[in-house]
């Protein structure tokens, strides 16, 4: 460093790099990923979604929320405007087994790439092997733009395997006398 200071790779343990250097490539829609160690990391460019150009278009991310339940399950999606135009409302709707279970009508407002997690209704009465399916439609009342960043959003539900387990408990209780 010219400033004096001395470089350590106490900063790798500080924020846990697990190897040096990390490469970041960020996006022109502000995400970030992780490129790893590479010769060429500005091969990885070619990778990025093109910049948005559309006026109404909201995209969708895979599903990361919970799949697992003992019934009940409240899924969740993230959705991102990559329209030109603030996005300040859109239509969710969540199937089961290609049956509607709701239409989540959602507001707010997003600049461009602005990004918001959603948790939806909850899904009650679900099984082992269900098929949710979620799909985002009319960003600002209108149809998408590119409705191709937006695809069906789906995961299969998994059933926690749960035993009822009986366990008695004796409590003796001494007294001292008193």
């Amino acid at each position: 460093c010219t400033d004096g200071t001395v470089n350590t790779d106490q900063v790798t343990s500080d924020y846990s790099i697990g190897y040096w250097p990390t490469i970041y490539m960020v996006c022109a829609d502000r995400l970030t990923t992780e490129v790893g160690q590479s010769s060429n990391p500005y091969g990885s460019v070619n990778a990025c979604p093109p910049p948005a150009s559309h006026d109404n278009d909201a995209k969708t991310f895979a599903y990361s929320g919970p799949t697992l339940t003992c019934g009940d399950l409240t899924p969740e999606i993230m959705i991102q405007n990559y329209g030109l135009v603030d996005l300040t409302s859109l239509t969710i709707e969540v199937t089961v087994n290609g049956t509607t279970a709701s239409t989540t009508p959602w507001t707010g407002n997003l600049g461009t790439y602005g990004t918001q997690n959603i948790s939806l209704p909850v899904l009650t009465g679900l099984s082992n092997g269900d098929v949710v399916n979620i799909y985002t439609t009319l960003p600002n009342g209108q149809p998408d733009a590119d409705p191709l960043n937006n695809p069906t959003i789906y995961f299969n539900v998994s059933m926690v395997q749960t035993t009822n387990v009986h366990t008695s408990v004796t409590v003796n209780v001494t007294t001292d006398q008193y």
